[in-house]
Formats: C-alpha cells, sequence, structure tokens
C-alpha cells in the first residue's frame, strides 16, 4: 500500500511539474517543494493507516489468544472430568489377582501354597468394593464390604484408605520393588468348588503325632494330640474344639482346597497345609514340617478338660 501511494504521488508530482512548464524558476521551486511536502505527508498518512492496521490486528491476535485459552481452559475441565468418569468406569467389575512378582520371579502362587487367584475384588459404582474372603482377611483384615477412592490422572486405587493400588498395563498392581501382585480384571471368579471337598469336610480329632521321628500321641508341648480339634463346614469356615479357641478367634478361621488331596487352614492369620493320607487329616508343623499330628474323623469332639484332667 505504501509503495502504491508513493507511485500515485510521483504520479502527480510530475503532473504539476509538465503543467507549470514556461513558468518562472520561483514557481517552479515553490511547485517542487509543495510536491515533497504534499508526498511527506501522504507517507504519513500511510504510516499512520498502517499502524492502525497493525494495533487492529494486534488486539484481534489478542483477543483470539484470550478465546483460545479460556477454551482450553474449558476443555481441560471437560477432560478431567471425562478422565474421572473413565476411570471410574474401568475399574468397575471384578478383578482377580494372576500373578505374583516376587524378587523378580513370577510365579501364579502366594507363600508356595496359596494359589494368587484367591484375591479378588469386585469394584462396585456406588464407591463400595466386595473383597473375597481371602482378600478380607489378609489384605484388609476387616469385613468383606469396604470403600473405595480414586484418584486422576494417576488412577491411584485406595481401599479403606489403607492398602494402595495402581493401574498399569491393564493390570491393578500392589507392593513394592521387592514383592507386587497384579489383578486382572475378569467376568467371573475362578472358584474354589473345582476340587471335591468331601474327603475334607466333617470333625476332625487329633489321634497321633510324629514328633522327631517318632511316633506319639502327644504333641512337642506335652499336650495330648486330641486337644486339636477341627469342624471344617461346606461353607468354607473352620470350627475349633476349646483347647484351639485359647489361642485363635473361630471368627477368623477358615480353609480352602489346594486340590482333592490337600487344604490350607487359615487360623486367624496362621496357615496351616494340611493333606488327606487314608483316613487321616495330616496337619505338619509350620516351621518343622517333621513334626506332624494325624487326625481322624469323629461324630462328637471329646471334653477338653476331661483329657487334660
Amino acid at each position: 500500500m505504501k509503495k502504491l501511494l508513493a507511485f500515485l504521488t510521483a504520479c502527480t508530482a510530475m503532473s504539476c511539474i509538465f503543467a507549470s512548464c514556461g513558468d518562472k524558476e520561483e514557481e517552479s521551486t515553490v511547485s517542487s517543494e509543495s510536491s515533497v511536502s504534499a508526498e511527506e505527508t501522504t507517507e504519513e498518512v500511510a504510516e499512520e493507516e498502517t499502524t492502525e492496521v497493525s494495533e487492529e490486528e494486534t488486539e484481534e491476535e489478542t483477543e483470539e489468544e484470550t478465546l483460545a485459552e479460556e477454551s482450553q481452559e474449558e476443555t481441560d475441565i471437560e477432560t478431567a472430568g471425562d478422565t474421572a468418569e473413565s476411570g471410574q468406569s474401568f475399574l468397575i467389575g471384578k478383578w482377580q489377582c494372576e500373578k505374583v512378582v516376587e524378587d523378580g520371579k513370577e510365579s501364579d502362587m502366594i507363600d508356595e501354597y496359596i494359589p494368587a487367584y484367591m484375591i479378588q475384588l469386585d469394584f462396585k459404582d456406588d464407591g463400595t468394593v466386595l473383597l473375597g474372603e481371602f482378600a478380607a482377611k489378609f489384605i484388609v483384615d476387616e469385613s468383606q464390604n469396604c470403600t473405595w477412592t480414586m484418584t486422576v490422572p494417576d488412577n491411584i486405587i485406595k481401599i479403606e484408605d489403607k492398602y494402595a493400588f495402581v493401574y498399569e498395563d491393564n493390570y491393578l498392581v500392589c507392593g513394592d520393588d521387592n514383592e507386587k501382585v497384579y489383578l486382572s480384571k475378569v467376568d467371573e471368579f475362578k472358584t474354589f468348588g473345582d476340587f471335591d471337598p468331601s474327603a475334607f469336610i466333617g470333625k476332625w480329632e487329633g489321634e497321633k503325632s510324629i514328633i522327631d521321628g517318632e511316633e506319639t500321641d502327644i504333641d512337642g508341648d506335652d499336650m495330648p494330640v486330641s486337644v486339636y480339634q477341627f469342624d471344617l463346614k461346606e461353607d468354607n469356615k473352620v470350627g475349633i474344639g476349646e483347647y484351639v479357641a485359647e489361642f485363635y478367634d473361630e471368627e477368623n478361621c477358615f480353609w480352602y482346597l489346594l486340590s482333592n488331596n490337600q487344604a490350607v487352614l487359615f487360623l486367624d492369620g496362621d496357615k496351616i497345609i494340611s493333606d488327606i493320607e487314608g483316613d487321616n487329616l495330616v496337619i505338619a508343623d509350620e516351621y518343622d514340617e517333621e513334626n506332624k499330628i494325624y487326625l481322624k474323623r469323629v461324630d462328637e469332639f471329646q471334653s477338653v478338660s476331661e483329657l487334660i484332667s
């Protein structure tokens, strides 16, 4: 635009010069000065117009940037909402432990004898989570009905604000650098009824023991083995006799099958592996597997007070 105005100004100046040809030299000089002045004025006007246009463009750009920032803020808020909603939706449902990584080694067992799938969590959209019985006893130590919360965008899920799981590569992961459990989403939990429980269900009472390689009718504390009394029930609860009840709370005792011939008893957190050998249920000392107690089936338990009197 500036060049065009200058060109038109130059043309006007040339017309004035041709029109005044023959006049006095003084008039020519005045005309020339007037032309220069007009050209300078035109250039100033052009510069002012350019400055005004530039200022208008700057204002428009500023408004566009402001609108863009406001739009981005709204988008961020919507995204945060979407993240929370999608985070909740991906979590809702059943999660079951698929594997355990301990000291860099992967396994499908916990503590050698316990299948990893026994850790089962069912997240509900009302902020509660139903824990499988094993998880309730050994993860939370409370009731099976707990609450969960989740923070976004890190997707950290806490149960009862005590145990934290993080969502990584389609797994819920809990643990530290030494040991981690990985839960994957499932349509249905794997049941513990894959084996026949009939060989275990019923009342069992101590019959004999093997202590330091010798058969006897007492345990390592010189107590009659008959005081070891367990009632393995169909609902996976464990009833306990008078003597055992001195050490454990029956409400926290239950059992699960590991195979048709092997089960694990959980007594208030203590783990006892039991095997069927012939007509006996055999339990081993957790710290010395060579020491064993053999239990027989009974209709009713003997009185402990009479046994130790």
